[in-house]
Formats: C-alpha cells, structure tokens, sequence
C-alpha cells in the first residue's frame, strides 16, 4: 500500500509518494490542464 499527500497552492501543488517502506518521494507540478493530467497519469503507474 503507498500512500499520496498534496499540498495545494495558489498556482502549484506538490506531492508526496510514501511507499510500503516509508521511503518519500516529493514532486512538483503546476496547476495548469497538462500538469494535473500528468499527475492524474502517474496515478495508475507508481505502486
């Protein structure tokens, strides 16, 4: 099981990954139509 947290700003939101292990992973992304679909994306993809 991981786990997803997102901090929403004014014009970005970054996320933070935690895996099984409890490794992190910190990304960032504009709020903008291409930036949310790729995030939305990589939902599917990182297990």
């Amino acid at each position: 099981m991981s786990y997803i947290g997102v901090d929403l700003h004014t014009n970005s939101f970054m996320i933070c990954r935690l895996d099984a292990d409890g490794l992190g992973n910190f990304e960032a992304y504009q709020l903008s139509k291409a930036d949310v679909e790729q995030f939305c994306l990589s939902l599917d993809a990182w297990r």
